[in-house]
């Protein structure tokens, strides 16, 4: 952090509401105490589902906080779900949607693998009294599952899958991103096993 950053990272907030509030009221009443600047960035990139009319995000939360601002800007992301930041001209950025990318770490396509084995029509097995037939059938679905995942993660609608890199960019809510990185966590143990 800068000079400028540090000393309003260092200011004091306490803040106490009787009633749930929203984060745009708090962020009010948390300007006027610290003199600092906030902007709430609520659409997402690419804007495929969520609308800047939507507010069903900001959801009234009982506040009990008392420390610095920076603590502060902790608290408030969890606590809303929202990624707050302090940009280079010490504005408060919080951001509802953030951009993530995640590493997949799978190279290969959605393919079907058939393996057949007959040990019938071989002569020294068959006189030997061996006889059987073995088929497995194996079909990888990895980057539909992906995609089903991240369909049913992100709210936002707003996510790109890059096969060739193996990566998932998301444009999610902090939780979401939260979430999908551990449902892709657990896929892919699951998975690496078979």
């Amino acid at each position: 952090y800068s000079v400028e950053q540090q000393k309003i990272m260092g200011k004091h907030v306490k803040i106490t509401s009787y009633e749930p509030t929203t984060l745009s009221a708090l962020m009010e009443i948390v300007a006027a105490q610290t003199g600092t600047s906030y902007r709430i960035n609520a659409s997402a990139t690419g804007d495929k589902k969520a609308s800047t009319d939507d507010d069903s995000w900001d959801v009234p939360r009982s506040v009990q906080f008392d420390g610095n601002f920076e603590d502060f800007m902790k608290y408030i992301g969890s606590l809303y779900d929202v990624s707050p930041t302090l940009d280079t001209n010490n504005v408060l950025k919080i951001n509802v949607f953030d951009t993530y990318v995640m590493r997949l770490d799978f190279y290969g396509e959605n393919n079907k693998t058939e393996t057949t084995l007959d040990l019938s029509g071989n002569e020294a097995t068959s006189g030997g009294g061996l006889t059987g037939k073995s088929e497995t059938k194996f079909e990888s679905s990895f980057w539909d599952d992906v995609e089903t995942m991240a369909k049913n993660y992100v709210t936002s609608g707003n996510y790109t899958l890059f096969k060739d890199s193996s990566i998932l960019m998301v444009n999610s809510r902090p939780s979401e991103h939260e979430s999908l990185s551990k449902a892709l966590d657990k896929y892919k143990s699951d998975n690496s096993r078979q």
